[in-house]
């Protein structure tokens, strides 16, 4: 069976009348009979969440023209309750569980099957609920959205709602999503020996940055190396050597690669640039690891330090996620709703219009597809999409259709992209 007609078959069972009130009911959404029907609450808001300035009159405007029921603002409000949010939550994760994970190899590295990453991006609510959900920092009231995902298909294994206030290196969930042969990249936030030494276990891969603070041992005898001091010494521009890290002693490589002169004085300008806007001071004399791009990991010594950065630079693929989402998904600003669970359903109304891009996305096997491109065709799309939903037609083929004519990466023999370096192809 393709991923196309096993995305499809998932998804128009999930968003089937029978399977969408079944799920109202378990969430107590609704009890009986009524005007409004768990597929049009769910349809009417996902569609409604894409638009940055909609409201509970539009919402109502929305049930008459499109469903035919006349149903009053009192009415739509007196839906949001615990048991709303509830009904939105279960219908996200039902959805990410219909992702078809499609089944990949990397000529680069053929051992490793998935490379998957978890990062987080802090979502900004109305002032009014800081008790409820208090903000970090500036923000007075917030979430935080811990977000894993395969960088290379963009499929997502897990959309997470936390406190703003949690911490990156405490979340430890995204463990539970690693299978043999995995490479898991995650930034200086996740940083963690022991779950690196857990990934190690399961007989994955970890690629991380390295964080300067932490104790690295060399040799036999486990003596401590001092890394800025040779760096500080060395005139080579690329640096290997087999360690022990941390208090675990964990074996693996640190691999330190110069940085361009050019680099190196972007890289001094955004630290400067990020201490300015965090209140911090400016150092008056940059670190000897300003002046280096650290790596720990646990892959062999034969891939190359060439392809850990351009395996690194993968990352980006979630931070594109993040932006489109906020973009064109309308999660930038989530400050309107005064009340919680409003604000609450809202926001999951846009996290799963953007499971169902990026499965759209991930069903296009035979062409590298721009996210932010395919979410501009994408929002012009679902309310069609929605429609085709009850129909005997393909939505999913529909669109990917459409996403196709118009997000196709332009790609050239004299610039190829991240996947044409890594040589992926799909099995």
């Amino acid at each position: 069976m393709s991923i196309v007609t096993e995305t499809t078959r998932k998804v128009k069972s999930l968003f089937s009348s029978e399977r969408l009130d079944s799920l109202a009911k378990e969430t107590g959404l609704i009890k009986r009979k009524k005007k409004i029907v768990a597929k049009d609450f769910l349809s009417h808001h996902l569609c409604l969440s894409l638009s940055k300035e909609s409201s509970i009159a539009d919402l109502a405007e929305e049930f008459l023209d499109s469903s035919n029921i006349d149903v009053s603002k009192q009415a739509i409000h007196k839906k949001y309750t615990a048991k709303a949010t509830h009904f939105m939550h279960h219908v996200l994760e039902e959805l990410i569980d219909c992702t078809a994970q499609a089944q990949i190899s990397l000529t680069a590295i053929p051992f490793i099957q998935r490379v998957k990453t978890v990062d987080s991006s802090c979502l900004k609510l109305n002032e009014d609920l800081a008790e409820r959900f208090p903000g970090l920092r500036n923000q007075k009231a917030g979430i935080k959205l811990q977000t894993i995902m395969d960088v290379v298909t963009n499929s997502l294994y897990s959309l997470d709602i936390r406190s703003a206030r949690e911490n990156d290196q405490s979340y430890k969930q995204y463990l539970d999503y690693i299978e043999s042969n995995d490479l898991s990249i995650n930034d200086l936030g996740y940083f963690c020996v022991e779950s690196f030494k857990i990934i190690q276990e399961k007989k994955a891969f970890f690629l991380s940055r390295f964080l300067k603070t932490t104790t690295i041992y060399s040799g036999s005898k486990k003596v401590k190396f001092d890394l800025g001091q040779f760096l500080k010494k060395t005139k080579k521009s690329i640096v290997e050597k087999n360690i022990l890290l941390g208090a675990p002693k964990l074996p693996c490589r640190i691999v330190a690669i110069r940085l361009p002169p050019e680099a190196y004085q972007q890289r001094l300008k955004n630290l400067a640039e990020k201490n300015r806007k965090n209140g911090h001071k400016q150092k008056s004399n940059p670190s000897v690891f300003d002046e280096w791009t650290v790596f720990v990991t646990n892959l062999p010594s034969s891939v190359i330090p060439e392809t850990l950065l351009t395996l690194y630079s993968l990352r980006w693929q979630i931070e594109l996620f993040f932006k489109v989402i906020k973009t064109f998904l309308n999660l930038r600003d989530t400050t309107t709703h005064q009340n919680p669970h409003k604000a609450l359903i809202s926001i999951y109304s846009s996290l799963i219009a953007a499971v169902l891009l990026t499965q759209c996305s991930l069903a296009i096997v035979d062409e590298e597809i721009s996210l932010y491109k395919a979410a501009k065709t994408f929002v012009k799309h679902i309310k069609q999409f929605f429609n085709m939903i009850s129909t005997n037609k393909s939505p999913i083929r529909w669109l990917i259709k459409k996403i196709t004519r118009t997000a196709i990466k332009e790609c050239t023999p004299k610039r190829p992209s991240t996947k044409q370096v890594l040589g992926v192809f799909y099995a």
